[in-house]
């Protein structure tokens, strides 16, 4: 399908046009990519709750969570929860 824009501006309706579509696309892959990272991210901190309230009194346990990076190896994040404060 062939979008003609012709007017005053002769082509350049239609040159912009292509380039917002080039854009559009960009943008609704950066924004999926976005949506998904999130969506991850929150399957781990759901994870990471219901695994410490399982599993958070073993001390080995812990010990793993608190050395063991969540979803990205090389990113030093090793908590998506807030830690409770044990006195």
């Amino acid at each position: 399908m062939k979008v003609v824009l012709a007017g005053a501006f002769g082509n350049l309706g239609a040159e912009i046009l292509r380039v917002l579509c080039g854009a559009g696309q960009w943008i609704f892959a950066v924004a999926a990519y976005i949506s998904i990272v999130y969506i991850m991210f929150n399957g781990a901190q759901r994870m990471e709750k219901r695994q410490m309230k399982q599993y958070g009194h073993l001390k080995v346990c812990r010990e793993y969570a608190d050395k063991a990076p969540i979803l990205l190896p090389l990113l030093p994040v090793y908590h998506l929860n807030r830690k409770e404060q044990t006195k």
